[in-house]
């Protein structure tokens, strides 16, 4: 008796102990949901007010807004429901039934990682790919260039090459500062165009471009 009694009391805290657990983690799951809608609302209404006033929209921009405002939508249900009377009661039953009807922001998204994989590899073989195409243009202008500017601009990139490739004692590539960077640019983008670039590197370019948009699909 002792022990059927021990057994009962057990199998009682055991089932507080695992509903004080679920209500403590559906608390959380509710305020992190509601937390990351509120946080998606602020921003959109900003680039709602950016698209207003004529400003284009990055994908990322364009993307989340749409998403925000579906979202927004799927909130008029619940609101009904909170303003009937008992309609609360039927919370569960409608979202075990239509599960999509919560806003995105309470779903946890699946990280593919075979296609961050794909996607990781296709960027690495194009910085590869171009940091190949600067060097050997670099040298055919060395070599083979007579106007000195030209050459002069050609050592400054061989040299801000080397910087990039260069490690230091913990074999960690050095980050350049963004005025390096801006006037590295402003020396080459005359010459770096695809105006002035031979039919023979825009071909590699394009075909690159396309294996790399391959291996993210």
């Amino acid at each position: 008796m002792r022990f059927l009694a021990f057994s009962c009391e057990a199998h009682f805290w055991c089932r507080r102990a695992l509903c004080s657990a679920g209500a403590v983690h559906t608390w959380k799951w509710t305020v992190t949901g509601f937390s990351l809608f509120y946080a998606n609302v602020r921003v959109s209404y900003q680039l709602l007010k950016k698209k207003i006033l004529g400003h284009p929209l990055r994908y990322n921009e364009h993307k989340l807004l749409v998403r925000t405002t579906a979202d927004a939508l799927k909130l008029i249900p619940f609101s009904l429901m909170i303003i009937i009377p008992l309609g609360e009661l039927l919370l569960p039953v409608v979202l075990r039934l239509f599960p999509n009807m919560l806003p995105s922001t309470f779903f946890e998204k699946q990280v593919d990682n075979a296609y961050l994989s794909r996607k990781l590899k296709a960027k690495q073989e194009l910085a590869a790919f171009f940091q190949e195409l600067v060097r050997e243009h670099t040298k055919h202008i060395i070599e083979h260039e007579s106007n000195d500017a030209l050459k002069d601009k050609a050592k400054t990139l061989k040299e801000f090459q080397e910087k990039l490739l260069q490690k230091d004692r913990q074999d960690v590539n050095p980050f350049l500062s963004v005025k390096e960077i801006l006037s590295f640019a402003r020396l080459f983008k005359e010459e770096f165009v695809l105006e002035k670039l031979d039919l023979q590197t825009l071909q590699v370019i394009s075909s690159k471009n396309h294996d790399a948009t391959a291996n993210n699909l």
